[in-house]
């Protein structure tokens, strides 16, 4: 189930029109994919996971609202 999560997030951060300014928010992404209704918990594990892996930043500036981008992706 992880490697398919992983798969629609990445997926999912490539459609830069969807992003702001190149970030996703974590709980867009339980609107926005096929494995969503796992809810946020779960997505927010894989996208730390992904974060560890070098995959992805996050941006923590805002409370209670992590961003997330694909390294390597300029707006």
């Amino acid at each position: 189930m992880s490697n398919k999560l992983r798969e629609d997030i990445t997926a999912y951060m490539r459609k830069q029109n969807m992003s702001s300014g190149g970030w996703f928010c974590t709980w867009w992404y339980r609107h926005h994919i096929d494995h969503g209704a796992l809810g946020t918990r779960a997505i927010r594990k894989e996208l730390e996971r992904m974060e560890k892996a070098g995959l992805v930043r996050s941006d923590h500036s805002q409370i209670n609202n992590t961003k997330w981008q694909l390294t390597g992706v300029t707006p």
